[in-house]
């Protein structure tokens, strides 16, 4: 598993935060704001794996959400798109 964070050009300190953090994700630093389908767009090419989750920067997940979805996957291996549900 591979964790890529697109930059959008931010310019607080949260790229710093989490480089000294997190210093194994790989960080794609854009030098604008491409807004969250041009980043992810942008971050896609650099995916080394067969799956790829896009995840807002104010997404809250269940703590069982990985785990919940890997069996998803591993028991529909014919669909390509999963969607969550989204509460608000």
């Amino acid at each position: 598993m591979e964790i890529i964070l697109a930059d959008n050009g931010s310019t607080d300190e949260s790229l710093a935060w989490v480089k000294q953090h997190f210093p194994d994700i790989s960080i794609l630093e854009l030098k604008k704001n491409y807004f969250f389908a041009g980043g992810n767009n942008r971050a896609v090419k650099h995916c080394k794996n067969d799956y790829v989750i896009f995840l807002n920067n104010d997404v809250k997940v269940d703590p069982m959400w990985l785990h919940s979805l890997h069996t998803c996957i591993v028991t529909n291996p014919k669909s390509q798109l999963f969607q969550p549900k989204i509460l608000s």
